[in-house]
């Protein structure tokens, strides 16, 4: 019997497009007795357009199964003219997992996960094409799929996004409604009645509690809410234990609004679920009919989140579908319009962090088992960051130096490389130092620069140093780093130029002395 697999669910990262190239050419169905085609097969135009220039579409989603740090399985959509193209707002689904993880019920969860994300979307349906010969017909046909055109070969599917789904449930969905259901209509007008006996001065507390009980979807032990609240539909607010919300804070729940515990909300503090479409031809229905039963405009309710142990200061604004990370200050009077980190100051209009109140990270040795890791960092660092001081030409010839698994485990074996990790043990850096004192590699992922990253690594990779007793260290630097060691007491011996793969790149020898 097989040993269960213990796998996660996440979206592609910008610096794994490059693995969508083995996931295309896995998806490719073989009959049973029938030879492979080569791999590069997949640059046919009619299969390329799956995967090439990946994520720079705005409809391009793609979500991959990952186990032990490896990246087993992708399902992805965009729309595009393939084989299973029905419309310009239909996007053509592809899935494929390794061999050894098939028929584990793997695939399933991804196709579950990215429908859900479809619907989020507001995509009204999605499409793909499937051999008439392969098992995962099956897969789709019980997930909701239906056949509705065939060829010889293959069978032409279609996943309506909306069936089984009340007007109601759409809306907590994401999706752009015009009408208010009964049930929601009555929950409007029951919170109404509620707040008029919460928000009276002559409402006793106990009364209070017991109306806020009745009212919203949940209240913790020892939490409260101040004077003058204001709220829509009243069960979809969850709020946790040892929380205070105070006075003349707005809580428009058209969506759930998630409060945590030991959350400190200030005064006059509003919280928006609702959004409209920014264009107004989009946001206004045409041609409306005011004997119907629908509005004459547009909205979408999106949820927000705020984590345990925030604080958030009066006067605040927090807008639809925000997240706000654990532990974390919102100054007062920001305008918070997108999500933001666990452990950090927030101010302003937009909210932005401005200072970290925990390392974000973690450090470790690297080693052999982390060099899928290393390549994605070091390829999406040069061609996202170094492309400031380098041309495209010189950047796509630099990353191509990381292409070879066998050269990097040769580094791990001359060099002592230390990684930093993010919470979810990802990596966001990685340095290294070898025992005659020089500094191979300072890579920061794009996401991560200016964060205090490279200072720590830097930090490290001298501790190792001084553990070797050297005297100084050296290191050949790039344009793009050389502000960045200067800054941290390396002096510029000379100008030189390196060949990469093809190409020789200007960079800085650089030494400092311990």
């Amino acid at each position: 019997m097989d040993k269960q697999i213990k796998y996660t669910i996440r979206p592609l990262r910008e610096e794994e497009t490059y693995l969508l190239r083995d996931f295309l050419y896995e998806a490719i169905y073989i009959p049973e007795g029938v030879e492979p085609p080569t791999k590069e097969v997949i640059d046919i135009p009619e299969l390329k357009i799956y995967i090439e220039d990946f994520g720079k579409d705005k409809d391009d989603y793609c979500l991959v199964a990952e186990t032990d740090h490896k990246v087993i399985g992708a399902v992805w959509v965009r729309i595009m003219n393939d084989y299973g193209h029905i419309d310009n707002n239909t996007p053509s689904l592809s899935i494929s997992l390794y061999r050894e993880y098939r028929n584990k019920g793997i695939g399933t969860e991804l196709m579950k996960e990215m429908l859900k994300l479809l619907r989020n979307k507001s995509y009204h349906q999605v499409s793909l094409s499937v051999q008439k010969a392969n098992y995962a017909t099956n897969m789709y046909l019980e997930l909701g799929f239906n056949i509705i055109r065939e060829t010889d070969e293959e069978f032409i599917m279609i996943k309506n996004m909306n069936q089984d789904m009340s007007n109601y449930k759409r809306f907590l969905s994401g999706e752009l409604c015009n009408r208010l259901d009964a049930e929601v209509l009555e929950m409007i007008t029951q919170t109404k009645k509620y707040l008029s006996i919460l928000n009276n001065v002559n409402t006793s507390e106990d009364d209070r509690k017991k109306t806020l009980g009745n009212m919203l979807g949940e209240i913790g032990k020892h939490s409260s809410v101040g004077n003058n609240f204001t709220c829509q539909c009243g069960k979809h607010i969850f709020i946790g234990e040892k929380t205070i919300i105070n006075s003349n804070c707005t809580m428009m729940d058209e969506n759930h609004i998630n409060i945590g515990n030991r959350v400190l909300i200030a005064p006059n503090v509003q919280f928006y679920t609702a959004t409209h479409p920014v264009n107004f031809e989009e946001r206004f229905v045409n041609d409306w009919n005011e004997n119907s039963e629908e509005l004459f405009f547009k909205t979408r309710a999106l949820p927000i989140t705020v984590e345990d142990n925030v604080w958030i200061g009066g006067g605040c604004i927090i807008l639809a579908g925000v997240k706000i990370g654990s532990g974390s200050v919102i100054g007062a009077g920001s305008v918070v319009t997108k999500s933001i980190p666990a452990n950090c100051i927030a101010v302003g209009n937009p909210c932005r962090v401005i200072r970290w109140l925990k390392t974000q990270y973690t450090i470790r040795s690297l080693e052999d088992k982390d060099i899928h890791d290393m390549q994605s960092l070091f390829h999406s660092t040069v061609l996202n960051i170094n492309i400031k001081d380098y041309t495209k030409e010189e950047v796509e010839d630099w990353a191509s130096c990381g292409d070879d698994i066998e050269h990097w485990k040769e580094l791990l074996s001359s060099n002592q490389y230390v990684g930093a990790f993010d919470e979810h043990n990802c990596l966001i850096g990685f340095s290294s130092m070898n025992n005659k004192g020089y500094l191979h590699s300072m890579f920061v992922h794009k996401n991560w620069q200016g964060k205090g990253v490279a200072t720590m690594l830097l930090s490290e990779v001298e501790k190792i140093a001084r553990q070797y007793e050297v005297k100084e260290i050296t290191s050949e630097v790039s344009k793009t780093a050389r502000l960045f060691f200067e800054h941290k007491g390396y002096v510029v011996e000379c100008e030189q130029k390196q060949l990469a793969n093809r190409l020789k790149l200007t960079n800085y020898k650089m030494k400092k002395v311990l």
